[in-house]
This record gives structure tokens, C-alpha cells and sequence, in this order.
């Protein structure tokens, strides 16, 4: 009889690199502090909203925008997009992962799907949990609509997927440091959203244009520098920007590990 070589589908081999990183993060400490973590935003505002009787619509908004996106969509992405090569070449298991019958383009999107759920759950929740106590003391929606909960939700998240897809992608470059990662985020996420034109370099600029804020975070004396007016780009221009640059460098990231030979000591 002549013997049979069983082949696995791609999309076989991408669902069991995703379930198996997935259970193991899920399980892993630093699951349970960043959740804590993640929701004082949400506890801190509670507070407000239900003692100080002030505008529990507003506080959400104020709270994404001046807390989430800024600060917990990127400390996420960071705890989990960057690692998500780091930890196994410093548990030494990355030889093992690439001596299985899988592609390293499967494995490598794979790892980044399962780190990026786990990231999406742990911003997005806390998010659609003070929503839902807003509403609460707000006995309704307001002046609020559907349409711009949406945005925002939708901003959240796909900001979150593009973070982990260049963290992910520093990782595989350095390999075994998360320091380009940093480097990155004071660069484009903190100095460059200062400035006119550099600011459209900026994840956090298109998230906030996805979900409808005011983009421009510039410093007063460089507002009117070019413009006269800030940039006032439509809510689907800055999906179309995180959508297009999250497949980018996700793109980059696998073609990066795919022919980049890691040295495992």
C-alpha cells in the first residue's frame, strides 16, 4: 500500500495556533492585574456618576478619550502584542513551535490573533461596562446616538488590533527585546500627535477620528503652525487608515519572521 502524507489545511493549523495561545493567556497572571488594571477608569468614574450627579454621558466620553486611548489600549497591546514572540525566545520554546508542521506566516498571525483577542477583552469590556452603568444613571442614551457608540466601540477595538500588529512586529524584529516597542510609542504615540502633519503618523490620531473626537492634540503654539484650522478627516477615513495600516504591518510582521533566523540560547 502506498502510504498517505496527510496534509492540514492552513486554516486548520491558523484555529489550533489561536486556541492554544489563547488558553494559555487566558491563564497567564498578567491576564488577571491588567484587568484590574483596566478597570479603575471604570471604577473612578462610577464614583463620579453616581456621587457627584454630574453628566454620566460625558464622563464616558472623557474616559475614552483622555484615559483609554491614550494609556490602556497601548499598555495592552504592549503587555501582549510584543511578547507574542518575546516569551518564547526567552522560554527557549520557539524552537519547538517552528519544528511543527506549520508555516511561519500561520504561526505568527496565528499567535497575534489569539494576543489580540485577549487585548480587545480586556479594553473593550470595561468600555461596554460603563457604558451600560452610564446608561443607567442616565436613564437612556441622551443626547447620545447608537451611531456614535458604535464609532467609538468600533475605534477602540480596531485601535487595539493595529498596537498589537506593530508590537508584534518590533518583537519579531528585536527579537528577544520589547524596548523598540517603547521607543516606538514615545515617538509616534506621545511627540508626534504634538505636531501639524506628523500627527497623521499617529494611531491614536485615527482612533480618535474614527470615533468622532477632536483629532488634533497639538501643542498651543504649534496649532495654527501649518493649518489655520485643525484636521477635520471623516469618521470612515479613520477606519480606512487603522484598517489598511493594522493589515500592513501584520503583512511586514509575517515577512519579517518568516525569513529572520532567531538564535536560541
Amino acid at each position: 500500500m502506498m502510504a498517505t502524507t496527510r496534509t492540514i489545511s492552513a486554516a486548520s493549523q491558523l484555529a489550533t495556533v489561536f486556541s492554544t495561545d489563547l488558553r494559555r493567556l487566558l491563564r497567564a497572571r498578567k491576564t488577571l492585574v491588567l484587568l484590574i488594571v483596566q478597570f479603575l477608569p471604570v471604577i473612578f468614574a462610577i464614583v463620579y456618576i453616581f456621587y457627584d450627579e454630574i453628566d454620566g454621558l460625558a464622563i464616558f466620553s472623557e474616559t475614552v478619550e483622555g484615559v483609554v486611548f491614550p494609556f490602556l489600549v497601548p499598555l495592552a497591546a504592549v503587555f501582549y502584542g510584543g511578547p507574542a514572540l518575546v516569551d518564547e525566545m526567552e522560554g527557549r520554546t520557539l524552537t519547538y513551535l517552528l519544528l511543527r508542521p506549520i508555516s511561519k506566516p500561520i504561526l505568527y498571525l496565528g499567535k497575534w490573533l489569539a494576543s489580540t483577542a485577549v487585548a480587545l477583552g480586556l479594553v473593550v469590556l470595561p468600555v461596554v461596562v460603563l457604558l451600560v452603568l452610564v446608561m443607567i444613571a442616565a436613564g437612556g442614551m441622551g443626547g447620545t446616538s447608537v451611531g456614535g457608540i458604535a464609532q467609538i466601540i468600533g475605534a477602540t477595538a480596531l485601535g487595539t488590533a493595529c498596537y498589537t500588529a506593530v508590537f508584534a512586529l518590533l518583537g519579531a524584529l528585536a527579537a528577544k527585546s520589547q524596548f523598540p516597542g517603547i521607543i516606538y510609542y514615545v515617538i509616534f504615540e506621545m511627540i508626534f500627535p504634538l505636531f501639524p502633519i506628523l500627527e497623521l503618523l499617529s494611531i491614536r490620531f485615527h482612533m480618535r477620528t474614527a470615533a468622532g473626537f477632536n483629532a488634533a492634540q497639538r501643542l498651543g503654539v504649534l496649532d495654527k503652525l501649518i493649518f489655520d484650522e485643525p484636521l477635520h478627516l471623516g469618521w470612515w477615513v479613520g477606519f480606512l487608515v487603522l484598517g489598511g495600516f493594522c493589515v500592513l504591518m501584520l503583512g511586514a510582521g509575517a515577512a519579517i519572521f518568516s525569513s529572520k533566523q532567531y538564535q536560541i540560547k
